[in-house]
């Protein structure tokens, strides 16, 4: 929503914004009821939904969380949980450009840094 709100200010600059865009205000106010209700689920259930995928990934590759005899997986709980807090941020305010521009470029960056892309699959 916010970036739908820039591109607005910016595409409306000097005239009164037309009813189809601000529909997605309409469309968000229409849906923000479910999207507390899903943020605050998934901040409430954030220690079981890592422990769950953290078990999962393990069966899929028990060395995944190793870099050489360094067990990383402390790193990978910390930004495990920063990418679900983003991301139920970027659902509350309905927001997946954002998502995508600030937090996945990142973390593809991150990847690719500690050559680690194919543990992303």
């Amino acid at each position: 929503m916010l970036s739908q709100l820039a591109r607005l200010s910016t595409e409306a600059d000097g005239r009164y914004a037309t009813a189809e865009e601000l529909q997605f205000l309409k469309d968000y106010f229409q849906s923000l009821n479910h999207r507390m209700s899903a943020y605050k689920k998934l901040q409430a259930s954030e220690k079981e939904i890592i422990r769950q995928v953290e078990a999962q990934m393990q069966s899929l590759d028990p060395s995944l969380f190793r870099r050489g005899s360094q067990d990383v997986t402390a790193k990978w709980r910390v930004d495990a949980v920063r990418v679900l807090r983003h991301s139920a941020a970027a659902l509350l305010i309905n927001d997946t450009e954002r998502l995508r521009d600030r937090l996945l470029l990142w973390f593809q960056t991150i990847l690719g840094a500690f050559q680690a892309r194919n543990s992303s699959a």
